[in-house]
């Protein structure tokens, strides 16, 4: 089962990959769960995964600076060890392996996205 933001993702509808994590963000239940950004489908892709299957390199960059400028998090950019968890959440999405242990980056080139690699 998929997310909206895997739906977003997928469609490369940038727009609305902002607004979904926007919303997120702002709600009080994300901080003791697992980031939306992080939230494998059923096959174990994340958005990430998924924009990057479909070839959408705008959706791929968007999700990345979701990640990097996540209210959530921005506000505490303030201490070393917070700016880490910001890059942190960047890092995770980046090195996340989906069930085929596959990354975005192996999903791309799988794909013959070369630029977007």
């Amino acid at each position: 089962r998929s997310s909206v933001l895997h739906v977003a993702a997928m469609a490369g509808q940038v727009d609305l990959i902002g607004s979904i994590v926007t919303q997120f963000n702002r709600g009080e239940n994300h901080h003791g769960g697992q980031h939306l950004l992080l939230r494998p489908n059923i096959r174990g892709d994340l958005p990430i995964h998924v924009a990057a299957r479909a070839g959408k390199m705008r959706a791929v960059k968007k999700l990345i600076e979701c990640a990097v400028s996540s209210p959530a998090l921005f506000y505490q950019r303030n201490s070393t060890a917070n700016a880490n968890l910001v890059g942190d959440l960047r890092h995770q999405m980046l090195k996340a392996q989906n069930k085929n242990g596959n990354t975005a980056l192996h999903i791309a080139l799988e794909n013959q996205q070369e630029v977007m690699a």
